[in-house]
């Protein structure tokens, strides 16, 4: 249990370190592509641990799984520190050094896998998360397994990885100010590497749940990290696209745990899915620091090269800094908004089990309809993420939002009321669209008010509210049978919209409308 708390806090630091990195060095027309590619490696994570699971048992999975980290440490030494924690340190060279490995000097586009190393950070997130899923049927079926666990004990192994990312939110917002995205993002990938190691050989049910939240934190931080690397070297007008990238790998990383499960056990697919850090790891260290980090540090000269790595020399970013001085506590209005996709990707938790349960339920579902029910919104997370991160350049942050509740209102009403198994299917198919199209909003409307010294901490507490949303569920779950917590979770997409009506659109957005009044009116509104 202890193992997996702390996997849980190793992934969380993981996490952030990645998302920050990418915000960092990143062009602006690929930061939303790039922050997209996490969450779509994320559930290519997913995927594999239910691979491994067809071919591995528990022991097996966690030694495999354990390489992962290896690998991200080995890959993220080759990576250069992010400009902007260089410009923070004064070291203006090496974080224009840094800008330049990305995007060469003078500028030109370069490899686009240079773009995508830190997007593809995502898949840590979710093979984290969802290898629980496979791990503990396997676990039950292995009769050489080291220690037997109750229901409660199989429950509690998925559910720590939370408490984990809640604590690496906050870790990893904070110390990436004084560290920078790339020594941070290779430090995570240490605990991370452990917490599989541990979780393919557990000496004990404590330590095992203590590494479970471990590599939640681990993984937030991971997380954190990449999503301000983007927001950081990104353009405005692309950074949209990149961070709903994040969201697609992060979903591609589930489905490929649930992929893995169908041939590995618990063991294998820990041991496979323990590569990724490693891979990670080696990525990083061919990546600079982010300028916005140098900055803060002083190194204004190592900040432009690492800009200039990214973007190329000379760059204009008098443009830029007129938006990055907005107070970051507005943010929080919308990050805040995560909680729906943490309702949305938990409510099957509840639900199935009170479905069961139900006499007057309108039809039956079998083992396999209920595991599609609870993965099927990932597919839905892909497409969202895909969609988001486009018409978010033509439609801005505040009318995709409102936009995005409409269909999120309906999908709640018919899981309540569903005519059919196959409509039931379809709408979670949709709330997974639609709600990753709200994160997108969410996480890019954060990147274009906040400070750079305050993006690291409000990118955290997108994770951190999501977090608290998944909590949330499985506390409704004791109170409520699964009609009263779809009607009840129906309300929040109502409130999300009331309250983005009160908002003013992005100030990027209307600037790449040509409306520079609007936007100075919208920079003022913040200010």
């Amino acid at each position: 249990m202890a193992a997996r708390v702390l996997s849980g806090v190793a992934l969380e630091i993981h996490m952030v370190s990645g998302t920050i990195y990418i915000a960092d060095i990143a062009e602006p027309k690929y930061r939303g592509r790039l922050t997209a590619l996490i969450q779509i490696i994320l559930n290519i994570g997913t995927i594999m641990v239910y691979t491994c699971g067809l071919f591995l048992d528990w022991k097996e999975s966690a030694l495999v799984l354990g390489v992962l980290p290896v690998l991200i440490m080995v890959a993220a030494l080759n990576l250069p520190e992010s400009p902007s924690f260089l410009l923070t340190k004064g070291r203006d060279d090496d974080a224009l050094r840094s800008l330049g490995w990305y995007r060469g000097l003078p500028y030109d586009v370069q490899d686009p896998k240079q773009r995508c190393v830190f997007a593809s950070f995502g898949m840590m997130y979710g093979v984290c998360v969802t290898y629980t899923a496979i791990a503990i049927p396997s676990w039950k079926e292995d009769p050489n397994r080291p220690f037997n666990m109750t229901d409660n004990d199989a429950g509690l192994h998925g559910s720590l990885v939370n408490i984990g990312s809640m604590a690496g939110g906050i870790i990893g917002g904070i110390v990436i100010t004084w560290l920078g995205n790339k020594k941070l993002l290779i430090l995570s990938q240490i605990p991370l590497i452990l917490s599989w190691l541990v979780l393919a050989y557990p000496p004990s049910k404590l330590v095992m749940m203590a590494v479970r939240i471990l590599s939640g934190v681990a993984t937030e931080i991971h997380m954190v990290s990449g999503t301000m690397y983007i927001a950081d070297v990104a353009e405005p007008k692309y950074r949209g696209r990149l961070t709903a990238l994040i969201i697609i790998v992060l979903n591609i990383g589930t489905v490929m745990v649930f992929g893995f499960g169908l041939f590995l056990d618990w063991k294998e697919s820990a041991l496979v899915l323990g590569i990724f850090p490693v891979l990670i790891m080696v990525a990083a260290l061919s990546l600079p620091e982010s300028p916005s980090f140098l900055l803060t540090k002083g190194r204004d000269d190592d900040a432009l090269r690492s800009l200039g790595w990214y973007r190329g020399l000379p760059y204009d970013v008098q443009e830029e800094k007129q938006l990055d001085s907005v107070f970051a506590e507005f943010g929080c209005i919308f990050s805040s908004f995560a909680m729906m996709y943490a309702v949305c990707v938990t409510y099957t938790a509840i639900a199935i089990p009170s479905w069961n349960e139900d006499p007057n339920r309108p039809f039956n579902m079998s083992d396999n309809d209920a595991g599609l029910h609870g993965s099927i919104v990932n597919i839905g997370s892909i497409a969202g993420g895909i969609v988001g991160g486009v018409i978010i350049t033509w439609l801005g942050n505040k009318k995709q939002l409102i936009l995005s509740q409409v269909p999120l209102t309906l999908t709640w009403l018919v899981l309540a009321y569903p005519p059919s198994k196959l409509v039931m299917m379809a709408v979670r198919v949709l709330s997974g669209v639609t709600t990753e199209i709200h994160m997108v909003s969410g996480t890019m409307y954060i990147a274009d008010v906040a400070e750079p010294k305050y993006r690291g901490r409000l990118t955290a507490l997108i994770q951190i509210v999501m977090n608290i949303g998944t909590i949330t569920v499985y506390a409704c779950g004791l109170f409520m049978d699964w009609k009263e917590s779809a009607l009840v979770f129906g309300v929040l997409p109502v409130l999300i919209m009331v309250a983005a009506l009160n908002l003013p659109e992005s100030p990027s957005f209307l600037l790449t409308k040509g409306r520079d009044d609007d936007a100075l009116r919208s920079l003022g509104w913040y200010r």
